[in-house]
């Protein structure tokens, strides 16, 4: 029925989303209210995992029972993976983030051209398992020109993390300070 091709649908989405990574979630649905259930070890995949759904035609409404259960790993790993992240985001590519972990507490240092990369640095590390809060230590720094690379990963980087436009073959551009989109 209808309900089965709905959750078909949330199964696949969820299980495919690059920014969730947590495929091990229970899907049902009623009547078009999907329910998700299950444990994932950060607070951002939660979340992550209410957004991608709501995107999925025939979801009228979405329950999120799914739980946080923090789990511990070894700091320098953490870091190694908070640092892949960092640099795997194309507006934080070429920032100078210094990345440490003590305890599973990151701090990230170092300069950045916007707040907004400064929100998405400490949203990209929170993503990462085992991080049990995040200390945004970044600073704006004025030298940090905002050429049209920057620009173009700043603009790459928001339409990669909506769930809307993440499948979309957008090509971004930019000049003297314009975005073609």
């Amino acid at each position: 029925g209808r309900d089965a091709d709905v959750r078909a649908a949330l199964v696949d989405e969820l299980g495919s989303d690059r920014l969730l990574r947590a495929s091990n979630l229970g899907v049902s649905v009623k009547n078009g209210i999907a329910e998700l259930t299950g444990e994932v070890p950060v607070v951002v995949w939660r979340e992550r995992s209410a957004r991608v759904s709501s995107v999925v035609k025939g979801v009228r409404g979405i329950v999120n029972r799914v739980r946080v259960v923090p789990i511990h790993r070894p700091d320098q790993l953490i870091a190694r993976e908070v640092r892949a992240a960092v640099r795997g985001t194309a507006a934080l590519a070429r920032m100078p983030v210094v990345v440490s972990v003590a305890n599973g507490v990151v701090v990230l240092e170092g300069e950045i051209s916007s707040f907004d990369e400064q929100q998405l640095a400490e949203r990209v590390a929170s993503g990462v398992p085992g991080v049990r809060y995040c200390q945004n230590q970044l600073t704006f720094s004025p030298s940090i020109k905002r050429t049209s690379p920057v620009i173009v990963a700043d603009v790459q980087s928001r339409l990669a993390w909506d769930p809307l436009l993440q499948h979309a073959p957008i090509q971004v551009t930019a000049r003297d300070g314009r975005v073609l989109l």
